[in-house]
């Protein structure tokens, strides 16, 4: 994963395989690193996305409301189909910013 900063925006690429503990775990803290430093935006590359799991799923809906809360949008961007359709199946995809 690689992370690339301005002073208000941090771009954050998601690994291929979020369904792996390991994987969650580093991505978590990753965020987390970023909201320390309260930028207005954090971006979530999910580009190289191959699988996404419900843990990832909660993991990142945790993250998004902890970002709103802290005057952060978390946003989503470059998501295959692949990788957000289990947010549809989840029925949770309207409560996170998505762009393309």
């Amino acid at each position: 994963m690689s992370k690339k900063a301005s002073q208000t925006t941090h771009t954050i690429q998601l690994p291929p395989d979020c369904a792996s503990n390991k994987a969650i775990l580093q991505v978590n803290d990753e965020i987390r690193e970023a909201l320390a430093q309260k930028p207005e935006r954090i971006e979530l590359d999910g580009s190289r996305v191959l699988r996404l799991g419900s843990v990832a799923i909660g993991t990142l809906a945790v993250l998004a409301r902890e970002a709103r809360a802290s005057g952060t949008e978390l946003v989503f961007y470059r998501f295959t189909d692949a990788a957000r359709r289990p947010f549809e199946i989840c029925r949770v995809e309207q409560h996170f910013c998505w762009e393309d």
